[in-house]
C-alpha cells in the first residue's frame, strides 16, 4: 500500500505538471499507464507502482526525453507550449511523425509545427479519442481474462 509520504510527493509533483490537472480522466490514464493496470486513484497504488508514478512525474518535470526526434521547436507562446507538451504526453509510445500525419489529415498542413494554435485542440481531441479507445480495449481485455 502507498505510504503517506509517497502520497504527499505524488500530489505535489502532480500539481507541477500542468496537463495532469486538466481533468480526472487524464490523471487516471496517467496512473494506469504508470501502474500497468487499471487505477482510478493514487491511493490504490502499491509501493512499487507509487515509485513508478513518482519517477514518471519527476521525468515530466525535468523534461527528460522532451527533445524527442521530430519534435517541433517553434512553439514560443505559453499557450501553444502547453498544448505541445500535452500532445507530447498523448503521443507516448508513438513518434512525432504520427502527429504530423494527424496534422495532414485533420488540418490539411504538412507538419504539426505549422498547425495554427487554435487548431492544435483538434489534434489533442483526436489523440485523446484514440487513447480512450485503447484504454477501453485494455479494460475489456482485463475484464474478460479475469
Amino acid at each position: 500500500m502507498v505510504t503517506k509520504a509517497q502520497m504527499r510527493k505524488i500530489q505535489t509533483l502532480k500539481h507541477q505538471v500542468a496537463w495532469l490537472c486538466k481533468d480526472r480522466a487524464t490523471w487516471e490514464q496517467f496512473l494506469t499507464s504508470c501502474a500497468g493496470r487499471l487505477v482510478s486513484s493514487s491511493t490504490q497504488l502499491s509501493l512499487r507502482e507509487a515509485i513508478k508514478v513518482i519517477d514518471a512525474l519527476q521525468q515530466q518535470i525535468s523534461g527528460a526525453g522532451s527533445q524527442a526526434s521530430g519534435r517541433p521547436n517553434n512553439f514560443n507562446d505559453d499557450d501553444r507550449n502547453k498544448q505541445l507538451k500535452y500532445i507530447e504526453h498523448l503521443l507516448k509510445g508513438r513518434g512525432w511523425a504520427y502527429a504530423d500525419g494527424l496534422a495532414r489529415r485533420i488540418c490539411k498542413v504538412e507538419k504539426l509545427a505549422w498547425v495554427r494554435s487554435g487548431d492544435l485542440r483538434k489534434i489533442i481531441a483526436a489523440l485523446k479519442y484514440d487513447q480512450g479507445r485503447k484504454l477501453a480495449a485494455a479494460s475489456r481485455e482485463l475484464r474478460d481474462s479475469g
